[in-house]
């Protein structure tokens, strides 16, 4: 799970350089790892096909404007798919949640932008319509982020959205039934680990890429399954490995 990738951000928690974000680009490639949609990761947990061992699925948060111009070069030049989740009531101004906390400024991509990524082969999700809280809300607000967002951004881009990012990664039984009843196909968490055919649809693992990651932390998360790991977290996922076999991960 990525949020920005560009140069120009003093801001790392959720900014990768391009010249980092190329290095994973190519670790994925030469550690042999077969990068999917979540077309096929759906498919995976659904237990209706099985993925490569190595798989891994990209996904960008927020639909900075620097994802557009920086990463999606990068992954058409590798032949790589990804999935760009957007805050529909948004693209073409800025990251007003963020601001709000404190974090810089910055661009989010356009519609016309948007409609490129789609071009490309690329898939395009919902991020709400303005990336509230949506467990702080009442039913109605939490309908209209969820139904309201898929409902832009297909009016806009005239294709299916079927999945859906947790603004912050916050959801509740509530979330969920608003994403039933909207269809969407499956939603990503913040959570990390990996995936399997016992993982819900609608709260598949994701690992949180950070512009603080070295490459070799990148490498090792893509490994084990967690954002950081300690001596204990790797006895645990020895133990786990040893159980079962591992299906795909989420970046």
């Amino acid at each position: 799970m990525y949020h920005r990738v560009g140069d120009k951000s003093a801001e790392r928690r959720f900014t990768v350089s391009t010249a980092l974000f190329q290095q994973q680009m190519r670790c994925v490639r030469d550690l042999s790892y077969h990068v999917v949609g979540l077309d096929e990761v759906t498919a995976a947990v659904e237990g209706k096909t099985v993925l490569a061992a190595k798989s891994v699925a990209i996904t960008f948060d927020d639909g900075f404007q620097d994802t557009f111009e920086n990463a999606a070069p990068v992954l058409s030049g590798l032949g790589y798919s990804a999935t760009f989740f957007l805050v529909s009531q948004l693209l073409g101004t800025r990251n007003t949640w963020m601001e709000r906390e404190g974090y810089p400024s910055a661009h989010l991509m356009n519609w016309t932008a948007a409609k490129e990524l789609l071009r490309h082969g690329f898939t395009v999700g919902s991020h709400s319509r303005t990336h509230p809280s949506l467990i702080q809300h009442d039913e109605t607000r939490i309908s209209d982020e969820v139904e309201g967002s898929r409902r832009d951004l297909e009016d806009r881009l005239s294709t299916p959205i079927r999945y859906f990012a947790y603004p912050y990664g916050h959801f509740d039984g509530r979330v969920l039934t608003a994403l039933h009843r909207s269809g969407y196909a499956a939603a990503c968490s913040t959570q990390s680990g990996f995936n399997n055919v016992t993982t819900d649809r609608y709260r598949l693992r994701r690992l949180d890429v950070s512009g603080r990651d070295s490459t070799r932390t990148f490498i090792r998360s893509l490994e084990f399954g967690e954002n950081s790991m300690t001596a204990r977290r790797l006895f645990h996922y020895y133990s786990k490995q040893a159980a079962s076999r591992i299906l795909f991960r989420g970046i």
